[in-house]
């Protein structure tokens, strides 16, 4: 929809003096027509990358240092992710399975589970696990960081799973049980 158009005329002329203003759902996508080398996101990019380069060509000594560190960040936050995605597909199945248990308990045990720390956020449960528990159980840093993220998607992925598996057809689920 354009705003300072007329609606209900025959010829939709413009208003005068009104901008057409787009009114989207917020998003920022970039247009069919914003394709080319000069589209304001190759700018922004490229802008950004220029900028990045240009501080550690003109003045290089803090930057080299910072650079430095790179390589093993990235070593430790590839490992943490990965550890923890791992952790969080076991916890997640568990927590899935358990949350369409016919066992009540198991049942309620898993919603509890699913719906509080769904309902936290996971900075809030980073802090928590490496602050408080940290005063009582010895974690380093990466431990800490697995061990929030693998609790907090964990919780995500048991939705996932529980989802999943009541998308199945009641005809296919009969089926897969009488094959064994």
């Amino acid at each position: 929809m354009i705003l300072g158009k007329k609606k209900g005329t025959e010829e939709d002329q413009e208003a005068p003096l009104s901008p057409n203003i787009n009114i989207t759902d917020g998003t920022l996508i970039p247009q069919k027509g914003e394709k080319g080398a000069l589209s304001a996101w190759n700018i922004s990019f490229f802008g950004a990358i220029a900028v990045i380069l240009g501080l550690w060509i003109f003045s290089p000594d803090p930057y080299q240092r910072i650079i430095e560190f790179v390589p093993d960040g990235l070593a430790v936050t590839f490992g943490v992710t990965l550890s923890s995605i791992v952790f969080a597909l076991f916890l997640g199945l568990f927590a899935g399975l358990g949350r369409i248990s016919r066992v009540t308990i198991i049942n309620r045990i898993a919603t509890v589970y699913v719906e509080v720390i769904r309902g936290i956020p996971l900075l809030v449960q980073l802090f928590y696990i490496y602050y408080a528990l940290g005063q009582w159980v010895k974690l380093s840093g990466p431990m800490a960081a697995i061990l929030a993220m693998s609790i907090c998607y964990g919780a995500y992925m048991a939705e996932i799973f529980r989802a999943g598996i009541q998308s199945i057809h009641k005809g296919q689920m009969e089926a897969a049980l009488a094959l064994g």
